[in-house]
């Protein structure tokens, strides 16, 4: 007879916390029945992974013997599936327990489901019911680690699904949608009117959108008729500052029930555009004031404390025409795209459709993979695949969703376990590299490290709140780098804009105080809090990967070496470390249909799916030569200088504004610079340049 006390010494606990994500997940009273059934993954321990990285980077590499000789999934299933002994031995325990088990992966995973009561009884824990502060979206977790004998954990390199909380730290909402609201307005005492709440500002060409939500006067019962809310007609009252011509612009917007609706807790949500009273390109900070006819009027709003910039909205053509991209794609069936989506969001066929016919872009099928809720389409997801269609529409194109219940891990096991998956994907989702558990993080490096030796490419969002993370997870001014962007086996997309003040000169002041005025055509800068946007593209770099890998140590030594009088305390970053992001894309202003409404959208969210797109185009060109697709970018990309416009404006020592602690700027970040640099990568791209690098690349064997 075993004691109890040997018992225990032969347990081992399971932890894959993603700390910041669970921080926004939080448990609810409601019951959960015994009876009910929950799945969950275990990575078994994985063969050979040391010969999968180094095919990994032979397939990249053109003086390889291996050079772009991909493999097959089930070539992959040779090299790293798990011992047959100890599938069997782990699959017969769960089985014992009453767990329905498939091996699945590369045999070198399993899918078990099994009761609540069968789940805490195995595992010595408590599953609750949980919602997300942000999303309502909802899930079952422990908040305790599971717990295995000895015996099975040897074989086990983490379980997913248990007290793991999927991360939300995709694009927080930057959209004009009526599916967020800012947060209710109060009066502070003694004031008759509370100031109305901005959540957002944004600027099209020559005019400014209000997301703004009001109450009516203290006293007064909440609104109950969009037509008259309060007991009388609200007007709004408008200052601005154009900052770089230095003149204030005022003025009143009257109260439309047509752009409102009324909201619980007795407020009413707005969308007010001004008339095109501005000049384009300019630096316009913006207050507001609600007035309710001769009765009280509000303290003009101080919440939104930076300013926007003046700028055209994005289209397909305009990106086309910016980045050298010809129209003649040519249909290529092998050819294929993908975009990844987690946490239920999903897409509408509907508003897909008409954002392709209406962007003037050839309708195309999309294939969905997955679970997929047409009546309950994502921000996230619809930006991502809109973009990714309108600037590649002959690519065949899938929709990869894997539902509420499961993350990066299982998205990248259902991808390499395919026999023919799309050879591009897009990722728009991070999170801080520090709370990210690292048997999860080397887990999904591996299943990334499968994409490359099967010639996929990954693209994976930068992050969208500059160096420190801050308004997205951090409330510090502490450098967090964004994960997966700081994986050496996927490329990292960070953001732009569109100014003609693209050069560093541009609005210099000249005898003293005249600004240098730029009338150069629209190019691109870093998007920044601190320069006309209220987010800041991400980058930095990783404290995990100590060693940048060979790809970009000379380029990211010259950037040190040649800017040390605007690098952040030594002490701040680690600058041996994997730096990101590699490239960038147009991140500010992009058309986007959302239930059935238009809208617009910013965020590295926006970048990647775009950049991925360019190199589908590029991939269509290779496979019509009959060469193979690029696969892992980074080798090529960092060869080809000449393959990108080099963005030289902008830094990322701001964060997100819009989300607490609503802090813009800190005081050190990275700064671009000539060449790489930790904000913008090496630029975006040039099409005509990186074609033709693309077919010397296959060629040159």
């Amino acid at each position: 007879m075993v004691s109890s006390s040997s018992v225990l010494l032969s347990l081992v606990a399971f932890l894959v916390v993603l700390s910041a994500a669970q921080a926004k997940w939080e448990p609810t009273n409601m019951a959960l029945s015994v009876d009910q059934t929950h799945r969950f993954t275990v990575g078994l321990k994985q063969q050979n992974l040391s010969m999968l990285e180094k095919y990994f980077w032979a397939v990249a590499d053109p003086s390889s013997p291996q050079f772009q000789n991909y493999l097959t999934a089930d070539q992959l299933t040779e090299m790293v599936g798990a011992l047959p002994s100890e599938i069997t031995a782990v699959s017969e325990w769960f089985r014992l327990k009453g767990a329905q088990v498939e091996l699945v992966g590369n045999d070198d995973a399993l899918s078990v489901t099994m009761t609540l009561a069968q789940i805490e009884d195995t595992f010595k824990l408590q599953m609750l019911h949980h919602r997300h502060s942000r999303t309502d979206k909802e899930i079952v977790r422990s908040t305790t680690a599971p717990v295995l004998p000895q015996h099975i954990s040897d074989s086990i390199d983490l379980i997913v699904g248990l007290n793991d909380f999927p991360n939300t730290n995709a694009r927080l909402p930057r959209t004009l949608s009526p599916k967020t609201f800012p947060p209710a307005p109060i009066a502070a005492p003694g004031e008759a009117v509370a100031a109305p709440v901005v959540r957002i500002v944004y600027a099209s060409k020559n005019a400014l959108i209000f997301d703004m939500t009001f109450t009516c006067p203290v006293g007064e019962p909440a609104p109950t008729s969009l037509a008259s809310p309060c007991s009388s007609p609200a007007t709004f009252h408008v200052k601005t500052l154009l900052k770089g011509l230095g003149t204030h612009m005022d003025f009143d917007l009257p109260y439309s029930s047509t752009d409102c609706q009324l909201v619980s807790g007795g407020q009413v949500h707005c969308t007010l555009v001004t008339p095109d009273l501005f000049p384009a390109y300019q630096l316009v900070s913006p207050t507001i004031a609600v007035s309710f006819g001769n009765g009280p009027t509000s303290p003009f709003n101080n919440f939104f404390n930076v300013a926007v910039v003046t700028s055209d909205f994005v289209t397909p053509q305009l990106l086309n025409e910016l980045y050298g991209i010809d129209g003649d794609e040519p249909s290529q069936p092998k050819n294929s795209q993908s975009v990844a989506e987690f946490i239920g969001q999903y897409l509408s066929s509907a508003d897909l459709t008409s954002f392709l016919l209406a962007m003037g872009v050839p309708e195309a099928e999309v294939i969905i993979k997955g679970p997929n809720n047409q009546t309950d389409p994502g921000e996230e997801s619809m930006l991502d695949i809109q973009w990714q269609m309108a600037m590649s529409p002959h690519t065949p194109t899938y929709f990869w969703s894997v539902g509420d219940n499961k993350y990066l891990l299982e998205w990248a096991m259902e991808v390499t376990s395919s026999s023919n998956p799309p050879l591009v994907h897009s990722i728009s989702y991070s999170d801080n590299e520090s709370d990210t558990e690292k048997s999860f993080l080397v887990r999904v490096d591996s299943e990334f490290q499968k994409m490359g030796a099967m010639g996929i490419s990954v693209m994976v969002s930068s992050g969208d709140a500059g160096a420190t993370n801050i308004g997205h997870g951090s409330t510090d001014c502490t450098f967090d780098p964004q994960w997966p962007s700081t994986s050496p086996y996927i490329t990292s997309v960070g953001a732009t804009y569109l100014t003609p003040a693209a050069m560093g000169v541009c609005g210099q002041k000249m005898f003293g105080s005249q600004p240098i005025p730029c009338e150069t055509p629209l190019l691109e800068v870093a998007v920044a809090a601190d320069n006309g946007m209220v987010w800041t593209t991400g980058g930095g770099f990783s404290n995990y990967y100590t060693q940048a890998p060979p790809y970009q140590k000379d380029a990211v030594n010259q950037y040190l070496k040649k800017n040390q009088a605007t690098l952040p305390p030594a002490n701040m970053f680690n600058a041996n470390g994997r730096a990101y992001p590699d490239v960038a894309a147009i991140g500010h202003n992009l058309i986007v249909k959302i239930d059935g409404e238009w809208g617009l959208a910013d965020g590295t969210s926006a970048s990647s799916p775009i950049f991925s797109a360019v190199i589908s185009r590029i991939n269509a060109r290779l496979i019509a030569a009959n060469l193979k697709p690029l696969g892992f970018l980074n080798n090529f990309l960092y060869s080809l200088p000449q393959g990108f416009f080099d963005v030289i404006v902008g830094d990322n020592s701001c964060g997100d504004v819009l989300h607490p602690p609503h802090v813009a700027c800190c005081p050190d970040g990275f700064s671009c610079a000539i060449g790489w640099d930790p904000v913008t990568g090496m630029g975006t791209p040039r099409y005509g340049w990186l074609l033709s690098g693309a077919f010397n690349w296959s060629q040159r064997q």
